[in-house]
């Protein structure tokens, strides 16, 4: 499935990266609507942009990861002063059965993927 995605011819990763994670998600009965920020109408830049995008969407809370707490606290807090809440997820990754000796954590959905399989991957997301 991999491969066949690479083997096409393109200057874009996003090329390359939408068909890979479009086919992850239906394979692994996850049922969320993918909306590209490109096609959301918003002004500013960071958090400004972030904001602007909440707003459009009708988003009361904001959940980010906590490696962007710098690009989003930057400045001033503006989430809080637009009303929305912000929420740092604190991602606790799942360890897995491996082939090697040593477990490598935080690697992409495909060493699970290569690992375990989809069926048993969908029991650890």
């Amino acid at each position: 499935m991999i491969s066949s995605v690479l083997s096409k011819k393109s200057d874009f990763l996003i090329e390359y990266t939408i068909p890979i994670i479009t086919t992850f998600i239906e394979k692994l009965d996850i049922n969320t609507e993918i909306i590209f920020s490109k096609d959301i109408p918003y002004t500013g830049k960071k958090d400004e942009a972030l904001i602007s995008i909440c707003k459009e969407r009708n988003a009361s809370n904001y959940l980010s990861v906590k490696g962007s707490m710098d690009y989003i606290l930057g400045g001033e807090n503006l989430f809080e002063k637009n009303d929305i809440q912000l929420l740092w997820n604190d991602y606790d990754h799942p360890q897995y059965e491996h082939f090697f000796d040593s477990y490598e954590s935080h690697l992409s959905i495909i060493d699970a993927l290569f690992m375990l399989g989809f069926e048993k991957v969908k029991t650890i997301i």
